[in-house]
């Protein structure tokens, strides 16, 4: 494959969703909300990292990942 034709395709998925629906005007507000704390989110992870050694930063950050784990286990079950 040449590059061209695996580039090609990537400039019109855009508007491939647009055309099959499934980029809504809600789609795009809820975007507006998240982005903010997804900034916010990858701003404050740094400074995590800055602040602990790294065999620290990986065991917290597990943690965190097993709770959020949990958390959507527990929602799921509730239901």
């Amino acid at each position: 494959m040449t590059t061209w034709s695996k580039t090609s395709g990537q400039n019109f998925t855009p508007f491939a969703h647009i055309y099959a629906g499934l980029t809504t005007i809600r789609l795009l507000k809820y975007l507006s909300w998240t982005i903010p704390a997804v900034i916010s989110g990858v701003f404050s992870g740094s400074l995590i990292y800055r602040r602990f050694k790294t065999r620290e930063y990986i065991r917290i950050f597990l943690v965190v990942l097993i709770l959020m784990g949990v958390m959507m286990i527990r929602s799921a079950l509730a239901v």
